[in-house]
């Protein structure tokens, strides 16, 4: 088997390969509409079975529903002695939606509900909170205020301060801190508050443990616009938007570094758009990623390796999400402010649906892109075949050149066939699966293979033309004088063609004469036979034309040296 043919074999391997199987399912169940405004920041939970949602719109009005999108009860958070309505800045629960807290930019106060939609208590705390974070188990509450204080308290009928964490930014020679600079604008927590992660001003991540010591801190690369742990406490995740862009990079963490070691992302994940909302399901496999208004696809999952499961375009932009312990459900507010609460489940291959989907239930397909992780491995080495893959056959084709002209042809044309379809299918393949990678190498496999075209296309021009001078020598050699007409018919050229073939054979030292161009005829004479100062034809005295060329003024007639 030929070079050639290898590569051909493995080149539809590798093609093949990343298409994979039919993948799983996304069911969009049904979508709720809430009274808001497009400037809202609205937040929504789930519990962990999943079967319940709890949203809150800008216009300070709560709501839970149940997983068949019934409406249980909806809420006005009334702040007495305030100015009209103040922007949720905060919302959080249990596990199991017993409590829900919130936050309001115009108050100080923290709102307390109950799983039926009663007013618990409605705390008041010193300063504006911006964020607050409860453990899934109910045990710790965390709220993180402007002036940087995260304050950690135990939950029940009176919330108790348990420590407070402060640790003020400081500017450097000449800086002038922006405004809020301090503020922890977001936090997160596991179930049982033994991590949490705030974000002090908008790029300093500080990991803490449960007693609030400080475990490491990393400075984001651009403003972080949300983070996450799972309720394990085993993954923590990070987005932030690439500076100078409008891409979006999403970053794992550990929860605890090695000693002496500097703490680096275990996986980075980049996007062509910022990173509005993630969730973690429990055990960490599963990794939910809404993006901003303006892409062309908002919504990942990706598996615990970084592999992309799905890739998809829910309609709307994703403004937050929410998913359940196990991640077979998830909520998300969508389009521009939160005006909709969908819910969806997730079918992994192989499973069945959890919930019995309603009539006219709308069934999304799932994509099977790579973009971290090791779909972004399997992209770059697919780039590098592609690369390599070229230089393999320029090498194969050029080994190839001056021993049999079919056999250079044959290949040329193998390989021009293979990496047109290869590059081709993989540049459908790449849009199909939003990978630039795999468009990538689909654009050098298709130029290679048309730069095959072109080679073959010229060289078999050059081998016609190294045969029809073959011919013209054999034919000169053996008649010695020939009309020109006749021999442009011999040799299937057109008189012009002839002419030009005339003068490559003189340039190549494989023709010796003279030509009468009036009389059409060709005269083939070994060097020692012709005069070089006189015309053979006419008898006049000849001057050069050229290099190895002498023209007769008188009759036209041209004599090749």
């Amino acid at each position: 088997m030929t070079g050639i043919r290898v590569f051909v074999l493995a080149a539809t391997f590798l093609l093949i390969v990343p298409a994979g199987a039919d993948g799983p399912q996304i069911h969009k169940l049904w979508s709720y509409p809430l009274e808001t405004s497009i400037t809202a920041d609205d937040f929504v939970c789930i519990s962990g079975d999943g079967e319940r949602i709890v949203a809150v719109s800008e216009d300070t009005k709560l709501y839970m529903l149940d997983a068949d999108g019934s409406l249980r009860w909806n809420y006005n958070i009334y702040m007495e002695g305030y100015y009209g309505p103040g922007d949720v800045s905060s919302l959080s629960a249990t596990d199991d939606l017993s409590r829900i807290y919130v936050t309001t930019e115009s108050s100080s106060n923290l709102f307390i509900l109950d799983d039926g939609g009663d007013l618990v208590a409605e705390k008041p705390l010193e300063g504006e909170p911006m964020c607050c974070r409860v453990a899934g188990d109910g045990s710790k509450l965390f709220v993180g205020f402007d002036d940087g204080r995260l304050e950690c308290y135990k939950t029940g009928d009176e919330l108790g301060l348990l420590w407070t964490f402060f640790e003020p930014v400081e500017a450097r020679p000449g800086e002038i801190l922006p405004w809020r600079a301090n503020a922890i604008n977001l936090v997160a927590a596991s179930d049982d508050g033994s991590v949490v992660i705030v974000l002090i001003g908008k790029r300093q991540l500080v990991i803490l443990n449960g007693d609030g010591a400080v475990q490491y801190k990393f400075p984001a690369a651009g403003d972080v616009t949300t983070v996450v742990v799972n309720g394990a406490g085993s993954v923590i995740a990070a987005a932030y938007m690439a500076p100078d862009t409008a891409n979006g990079e999403l970053i794992s963490l550990p929860t605890e570094p090695d000693p002496g070691k500097a703490v680096k992302p275990l996986r980075r994940y980049r996007f062509e758009r910022f990173v509005s909302s993630v969730d973690i399901t429990d055990d960490g496999k599963l990794t939910f990623v809404g993006l901003d208004a303006l892409s062309d696809i908002n919504f990942k999952l990706l598996d615990e390796k970084g592999a992309t499961l799905i890739s998809l375009e829910l309609g709307a932009a994703v403004d937050k999400l929410a998913a359940s312990d196990d991640g077979r459900r998830f909520a998300v507010l969508d389009d521009i402010g939160g005006e909709n609460l969908s819910y969806y489940e997730y079918v992994p291959e192989g499973a069945e649906p959890v919930v019995a989907a309603p009539e006219g239930t709308e069934e999304l397909e799932a994509g099977t892109e790579d973009r971290g992780g090791a779909g972004a491995v399997l992209g770059d080495l697919y780039l590098v075949f592609a690369i390599l893959s070229a230089v393999v056959i320029g090498i194969l084709i050029l080994m190839s050149v001056g021993k049999r002209d079919r056999r250079v042809l044959r290949n040329t044309r193998l390989a021009a066939a293979a990496t047109i379809i290869i590059g081709v299918g993989s540049i459908i393949l790449g849009l199909k699966l939003d990978d630039g990678t795999v468009v990538g190498a689909g654009g050098v496999f298709f130029f290679v293979g048309a730069g095959l075209v072109v080679f073959s296309i010229v060289y078999k021009s050059r081998a016609k033309t190294d045969m029809v001078l073959g011919r013209f020598k054999g034919i000169i050699e053996s008649r010695g004088q020939v009309e020109l007409k006749w021999l442009a018919k011999e040799l299937g050229v057109s008189e012009k063609e002839l002419e030009s073939l005339i003068y490559d054979a003189v340039a190549q030292g494989q023709f010796r004469g003279y030509i009468n161009w009036k009389s059409g005829d060709l005269y083939a004479k070994s060097a020692g036979e012709i005069e070089t100062n006189r015309c053979p034809v006419c008898g006049a005295t000849l001057e050069f034309a050229g290099k190895g060329v002498v023209s007769c003024e008188y009759c036209g007639t041209e004599t090749f040296l």
